[in-house]
């Protein structure tokens, strides 16, 4: 049975300090960076061990697989002093949204731009000029579309109706 890694709290502050240990030193050993970590009270005697710190001996992708899931099991199930609860519990509380209509969620996802359309009824996207109807000449216009499929692109007009325009 494979025993299970609780890492400390503060386990990403620790990786970046061995980092910069290791960077001033390059011949510490990983001892020696566990004890300066524990002198200088950045974690607790006896919590790290040589395997926790040492990538080397990671030897496969399902290893490293196990033990990111191990740290990440281990964060979501460790009371967080900020929430007061784990990450978890959070989420579990929370009610799921769900939009409005479908209609609502392709329209969260146009990009919308303005435009002031030219005296010959254009307008121009991209460096593409595009014919919209003459009621909008030197009229500034809000213009609706998805990137990839101009032929959907309409003007929202002011009473919340639609025009389209390519």
């Amino acid at each position: 049975m494979r025993r299970s890694i609780i890492l400390p709290e503060n386990f990403d502050e620790l990786i970046r300090e061995s980092i910069q240990l290791k960077r001033e030193v390059p011949t510490r050993s990983v001892a020696q960076i566990i004890l300066i970590l524990e002198m200088e009270s950045w974690v607790g005697p006896g919590i790290l061990r040589r395997s926790t710190l040492d990538l080397d001996t990671i030897h496969s992708r399902s290893q490293f697989n196990r033990l990111l899931s191990d740290y990440i099991r281990g964060y979501n199930t460790m009371l967080h002093t900020g929430i007061n609860c784990t990450p978890l519990e959070r989420y579990r509380c929370q009610s799921i949204r769900t939009p409005k209509s479908r209609e609502w969620l392709d329209e969260c996802f146009l990009n919308r731009i303005y435009r002031k359309v030219n005296r010959d009824s254009t307008v121009s996207i991209d460096r593409v000029y595009y014919d919209v109807p003459i009621q909008f000449i030197a009229s500034k216009v809000e213009i609706r579309f998805l990137p990839d499929d101009m032929s959907s692109a309409f003007i929202l007009q002011k009473e919340g109706g639609i025009t389209p325009s390519a």
